[in-house]
């Protein structure tokens, strides 16, 4: 049985974005029979743009749903980015299509079909690691059943776009500070010169926080950091555990992260995911898992906060 992942859906032009959507399913056979869940893909479309787009856009960002294993109707998001699309023309309103972008489970391309008139793509899957798939889809272009690629509504389109607008403010999966070193700079000079304008104790109890986070920075410096192999692993164990829902290994691995003996850096986090990985949990139904999430999350945010501190008054 073919298990190359399949698409299908429609690409259009609404409020000022290209947008893509429609149905997945692990192979052809699975969404004949109905086995399927929902993907999204945006990007800025620029005044007067037409269908397909060129190949200036902006790379495309958005998510696909996953069935969560022995979970009846549970379901997870995965966040895909940096997916960048080509149409070369072919016959009649036919563009052959390629593509490549990123989730958590890796790097992966795209192969397919788009009809112009009708809007339709269908495209198949196949992650960087597996086989490359050389696949003619051009009859599923044309053939779908009426109906089987389902729309997204105006205002689930209107979430969705909000949504990645919200995600353009966030990196590494954790907020971060997003002014110029400039403003960091100012903002915290002008910290300083208010923390020093006080007499009496506030002044004394400001001069003594600052001392002890000083100092509670110098120790983490001299921590020994994550190799980077370890926290690949973790990645993947993290990734695998959340979509079978295994609570067990979910906190033994969140466990493990939440070792304060040894220090994360922001290019690990940027390298491994992890953020992306890890701030969905915050949301988990399980308090322990919740809570421990939000704890890793937030010493990471500290993390990028110092490295921007850092840089910026290099």
């Amino acid at each position: 049985m073919d298990e190359t992942p399949v698409l299908r859906g429609n690409l259009s032009i609404k409020d000022g974005r290209y947008i893509i959507t429609g149905k997945w399913a692990f192979s052809s056979d699975a969404f004949k029979e109905g086995d399927t869940s929902k993907f999204f893909l945006s990007a800025p479309a620029p005044d007067g743009a037409e269908l397909p787009p060129g190949d200036g856009v902006e790379k495309f960002k958005g998510y696909f749903m996953m069935r969560k294993e022995g979970e009846e109707g549970g379901k997870i998001k995965v966040k895909e980015k940096k997916v960048k699309f080509s149409f070369e023309k072919g016959e009649g309103t036919k563009y052959h299509v390629n593509g490549r972008g990123s989730n958590q489970y890796g790097d992966f391309n795209l192969a397919g079909m788009f009809d112009s008139t009708s809007g339709r793509l269908a495209l198949t899957k196949s992650y960087l690691e597996d086989e490359e798939v050389d696949a003619d889809i051009e009859e599923d272009v044309e053939d779908d059943e009426e109906g089987i690629v389902e729309d997204l509504d105006a205002d689930e389109v209107a979430q969705e776009i909000a949504d990645l607008r919200a995600d353009a403010a966030e990196t590494l999966g954790v907020q971060i500070d997003i002014s110029t070193p400039s403003e960091s700079r100012k903002r915290r000079a002008g910290g300083l010169r208010a923390a020093a304008a006080e007499d009496g104790d506030g002044g004394g109890k400001r001069r003594k926080e600052a001392t002890t986070m000083a100092s509670s920075e110098a120790k983490t410096e001299l921590l020994p950091t994550w190799d980077l192999a370890t926290l690949e692993e973790h990645t993947r164990r993290l990734t695998e555990a959340q979509a079978a829902n295994s609570v067990p290994d979910l906190l033994d691995v969140l466990g493990k992260l939440g070792d304060s003996s040894q220090r994360v850096t922001v290019d690990l986090l940027r390298t491994t995911g992890l953020g992306r990985v890890v701030k969905p949990l915050k949301k988990h139904s399980d308090k322990s898992i919740a809570e421990a999430a939000a704890r890793i999350v937030s010493s990471w945010r500290q993390v990028v906060q110092n490295e921007d501190a850092a840089k910026s008054t290099a």
